[in-house]
C-alpha cells in the first residue's frame, strides 16, 4: 500500500511489493497526463503520443477536464516496465 494525500483526504494505492520505495521520486498526486508520465519514464513523449503500446494501461486513460489522464495506481507499474514488444 503506498498512501498520498488527495485534497486532505488519505488515499490509499495498491503496488506490488518490489516497488515499495521506489515510488518516492513520483509526485504525489492522483491524476497524470501522458507527459508527465512520459518525462518520469523517460521516454519520447511523441512516440507515446503516436504508439498507444507505449502509453500506460495501453492507451486507455480517462477523460479528466477534457484531457486524458492517467491514474497513479495504472501510471506506477508502467514506469517499471520495458517498452520492448
Amino acid at each position: 500500500m503506498y498512501e498520498i494525500d488527495f485534497e486532505g483526504m488519505p488515499v490509499n494505492i495498491k503496488v506490488p511489493k518490489e516497488m515499495n520505495g521506489m515510488c518516492d521520486f513520483i509526485p504525489n498526486k492522483i491524476w497524470f497526463t501522458l507527459k508527465e508520465g512520459c518525462e518520469l519514464k523517460g521516454i519520447n513523449y511523441k512516440t507515446a503520443c503516436n504508439r498507444p503500446e507505449y502509453q500506460p494501461n495501453n492507451g486507455i486513460g480517462e477523460n479528466v477536464g477534457g484531457r486524458k489522464m492517467f491514474r497513479r495506481d495504472c501510471l506506477i507499474p508502467w514506469l517499471f516496465e520495458t517498452n520492448e514488444r
